[in-house]
């Protein structure tokens, strides 16, 4: 008897039922595993997470408190100053005087010097120093050996002409918290371009998801009206032509949606950079949860101008930088006149056979010195103050000339964006009135396709002719909201847009 055929018959039930378990296994499975995890993100949400993380900022955040560390410095030049000094000396030569009875005269003495000293911003100068020597002297006649030698002494010294008064010397000061100002104004501009690239990147993300939903659509269009096709060919009320034009159309249709698909996942990509997600976080699909907005506005050039005068902070720092060269004029110019300082000092002495007992000299004011000068010094010629004052004038001429040039560039810039505005504005309007006639358009056209007045050829332009006119509507919403960006950008509202503020340090 040949069972081959019913072996066979019986194998393959029993591979058919396996195939069956398998496919139920694994469909339970797939049900059994939860949904990949999305980062719902808002614009708002974005922003702090850039704000937070971004590495440009960072780096920034730095530059104000280095810059503190110069006005400290600078500052440091007036501080209170503290001195001491201590030397012990020998000395041995012949004696050349017949009444010291000695051949050789021998002289010792130690000498202790401690004291304060500090200059004012005036450009008053003084120091208070306690002396004390302590001398042994061999020759013959000396009244005390050893002798101690105290002196409380106290030192004015007063420039008159150059290096005089308080603007002169903190000059350097002022030029450090100006510098300070321009880092905080340099941090703020790096987070002004921060909050404008995160915006333009999420309205670019949305922009793509929402073009990827348009292009389905279309593609959508086409396979329904391939499937009414092939039934009316199969009935014999349509040529089998008609079933290739749509054929070709779904093809087309589908690398379009593949070639969405990527630019949505490029977009997704800058944005998860810009806001610097973590490493774990970046296969995690992102859900954009805004869509941008249509608010109509009407900005006015003279008063966007006005304000970005008042706001950007590169204008800020340009016109920091002309302060900073201005006050290093005054100061070059104050260079070129001569020292002259007024100069004084006072001195109470004693001098015994003990430290104790000499002090008490100091109490009788019996033994004092004082002194009264005028120190004068002028280079021939001065050359090198007139250098740097001329060089200093040059590089003022140029600081104006450079705000001159950037105050011509803001304006320029606000004038385009405002126009930049408007004319988006108008294209959203436009775009909009486009889609709803293409809408009515491809409503008609099907409605006379089922009456036989058309043909699959002229619906599948107008499904076309639709689907370009949504990506044109939602790409002209997505452009009046990056001009809104750039607007808000180019007059330095940016933060006010946003109510973020950034903290000033002292």
């Amino acid at each position: 008897m040949n069972r081959g055929p019913r072996n066979q018959k019986v194998m393959g039930r029993v591979t058919v039922l396996v195939a069956v378990a398998a496919s139920l296994f694994f469909s339970v499975v797939a049900r059994a595993q939860p949904p990949p995890r999305t980062l719902q993100l808002s614009l708002k949400d974005s922003i702090g997470r850039a704000l937070q993380k971004n590495f440009e900022i960072q780096v920034e955040r730095f530059n104000p408190q280095i810059r503190d560390q110069d006005i400290v410095r600078e500052e440091a030049a007036f501080d209170l100053s503290v001195f001491a000094d201590a030397n012990a000396n020998f000395e041995r030569t012949p004696s050349i005087s017949a009444l010291s009875q000695i051949e050789e005269r021998q002289v010792e003495s130690q000498v202790a010097d401690v004291g304060v000293r500090q200059r004012f911003k005036t450009g008053t100068e003084y120091g208070v120093s306690f002396e004390t020597i302590r001398s042994k002297d061999n020759a013959a006649f000396i009244r005390f050996a050893p002798a101690y030698t105290p002196r409380l002494n106290l030192t004015l010294r007063q420039n008159l002409l150059k290096n005089f008064g308080v603007n002169t010397n903190t000059t350097a000061i002022r030029v450090a918290r100006n510098d300070r100002e321009v880092s905080e104004f340099a941090f703020k501009d790096q987070v002004i371009q921060t909050i404008s690239e995160v915006q333009n990147l999420y309205w670019e993300f949305v922009f793509s998801i929402q073009d990827l939903e348009v292009k389905h659509q279309s593609l959508g269009l086409a396979q329904d009206l391939l499937r009414k096709n092939r039934i009316q060919v199969e009935v014999g009320t349509l040529a089998p032509i008609e079933i290739i034009q749509a054929e070709a159309s779904v093809a087309s249709r589908e690398a379009d949606v593949i070639v969405a698909e990527r630019l949505a996942q490029d977009n997704e990509d800058l944005l998860k950079r810009v806001i610097n997600l973590d490493p774990g976080e970046w296969d995690v699909p992102l859900e954009p949860t805004d869509e941008p907005p249509f608010e109509e506005k009407s900005p006015a050039l003279k008063e966007n101008y006005q304000a970005a005068l008042k706001n950007r902070p590169d204008h800020a720092q340009a016109k920091l930088d002309l302060e900073t060269k201005t006050l290093e004029v005054s100061f070059e110019r104050n260079q070129l006149l001569p020292t002259v300082d007024l100069k004084g000092s006072f001195g109470l002495n004693g001098l015994e056979d003990s430290f104790t007992e000499s002090l008490s000299d100091f109490g009788t004011g019996d033994f004092f010195s004082w002194e009264v000068g005028v120190a004068f010094d002028y280079p021939f010629g001065n050359r090198v103050a007139k250098s740097r004052l001329t060089q200093r004038r040059l590089e003022v001429n140029q600081a104006q000339t450079s705000l001159d040039s950037l105050e011509q560039q803001i304006f320029l810039e606000v004038r385009e964006a405002v126009r930049r505005v408007e004319t988006d504005q108008k294209r959203v309007s436009a775009t909009r009135a486009a889609r709803v006639l293409s809408e009515r358009k491809l409503e008609a056209e099907e409605k006379k396709l089922e009456v036989g007045l058309s043909t699959s050829f002229n619906v599948l332009e107008f499904q076309e002719d639709l689907a370009e006119s949504r990506s044109d509507e939602t790409r002209s919403i997505t452009d009046y909201n990056r001009s809104l960006v750039s607007l808000d950008r180019t007059v330095g509202l940016t933060l006010e847009q946003h109510q973020i503020q950034l903290e000033r340090g002292p």
